[in-house]
């Protein structure tokens, strides 16, 4: 059957569809009279640390063999008809049609050109559905086996992006039933709702560009662990070093300083000016005689 939108419908629609566009928005396609879809509710999780990560401009790595995201995209469904079965998606489409680069001397992101040719178009969904409405508003329901790349030959159903440009991930929450074969191919001749978090906005990198963002991704991600063991042994051994060092120019100073004496002053030119800057070696000070 055809979908349909009701007047209210409509209305709902187009007041999210002109909102300004850092603005999080919601965009519905459900036929006429349906509270199954409409009283959905999604609130993202983690939302501050994507906030955290929005400030300075989140990078997502891309790579051939894929990468998994972080921050990973948790949600928190409420309003489903508990006994009516659901499925939620994602997809990542484009923010704009504008390639970017990073000025390293003015810390920020800046246009580059038009965008590549737009990738395969693919939408992931989640691997627990279809579920039972209150089966999905007891649990966060998690994408963080979501993985993204930039090999368009891909064909583990990965994400395909393009490096360098912007993107928007979207949540959709389908209403299925009895007579929707899997798997879906086009989710508009279902009923859905759709949910853009502006937190979530990131652009596809294949290394990181902003340290800024390097920093926050070794400090809050969990699997970063051997990323932060390295940045302390770097620390360590440099720690280490410098107190060896220190060390070894505190015995060099005594020894000099027990091989002349502090009577010796006719054995080595400058006499007084040597026995001087003994004792500022002794103490790490370093001053040109």
């Amino acid at each position: 059957m055809k979908s349909t939108l009701s007047p209210n419908a409509k209305q709902f629609t187009i007041r999210n569809i002109l909102k300004p566009r850092n603005e999080n928005r919601v965009i519905c396609n459900y036929h006429e009279n349906s509270d199954l879809i409409f009283n959905v509710r999604c609130q993202l999780e983690s939302k501050d640390l994507w906030s955290k990560f929005n400030r300075y401009g989140t990078e997502m790595i891309i790579t051939k063999t894929g990468r998994r995201m972080f921050p990973a995209i948790r949600l928190k469904l409420c309003g489903l008809s508990k006994k009516q079965r659901y499925i939620v998606a994602l997809d990542i489409v484009p923010v704009d049609n504008k390639r970017y680069r990073y000025a390293y001397h003015r810390s920020s992101w800046l246009v580059a050109g038009k965008a590549d040719p737009s990738t395969d178009y693919r939408i992931h969904f989640h691997p627990d559905g279809p579920l039972l409405g209150e089966q999905i508003e007891n649990h966060i329901l998690s994408f963080e086996k979501l993985k993204l790349t930039n090999n368009e030959l891909d064909t583990h159903g990965h994400i395909i992006l393009n490096s360098m440009h912007r993107y928007q991930p979207r949540i959709y929450v389908i209403l299925v039933d009895d007579s929707v074969k899997f798997p879906i191919k086009d989710i508009n001749a279902l009923q859905y709702k759709t949910f853009v978090f502006k937190e979530t906005v990131f652009t596809a990198v294949t290394a990181y560009q902003n340290q800024l963002i390097t920093k926050l991704k070794i400090d809050c991600n969990p699997f970063a662990k051997g990323f932060r063991d390295s940045v302390r042994m770097t620390d360590t051994a440099s720690n280490l070093k410098k107190s060896y060092a220190k060390k070894e120019l505190m015995v060099s100073s005594t020894s000099a300083f027990n091989q002349h004496g502090p009577f010796s002053f006719g054995k080595r030119p400058g006499g007084v000016a040597f026995l001087s800057e003994c004792f500022n070696k002794r103490r790490g000070i370093f001053t040109n005689y």
